[in-house]
């Protein structure tokens, strides 16, 4: 099974409905990538367990699907899936709201973000 396999929309679905249940949307967090309000832990704990539940090789590996919808950067398009179908879930489960599409765009690199 290839790491994208790991990563189906309904692993996406529950990650991101157990997340909103466990730890609330996104803009309840007290961080980009931590919910804070004493959670930091158990979240460690739940990212660490969700990834050995898929298969995937470790809680950095769960950590990552946030990335893909938290607005911070630009995806080069190769990743144009993995944030669409991150997105889509994210969004059904209540972690971030309509205001995610607007920040999407994938984008080759600028050129002083080239190299």
């Amino acid at each position: 099974m290839s790491r994208n396999e790991r990563w189906t929309f309904e692993a996406r679905d529950l990650f991101y409905s157990e997340l909103v249940s466990r730890f609330g949307p996104h803009a309840e967090w007290e961080g980009y990538m931590r919910p804070g309000r004493g959670l930091d832990e158990q979240f460690e704990t739940f990212c660490r367990q969700f990834a050995e539940l898929i298969g995937a090789n470790s809680a950095t590996a769960a950590k990552m699907q946030i990335t893909f919808v938290v607005p911070s950067r630009r995806w080069e398009p190769n990743f144009a899936r993995e944030v669409i179908l991150n997105a889509a879930a994210a969004f059904k489960a209540g972690f971030v709201g309509p205001e995610i599409f607007a920040t999407l765009a994938a984008s080759d690199p600028a050129v002083d973000e080239a190299a």
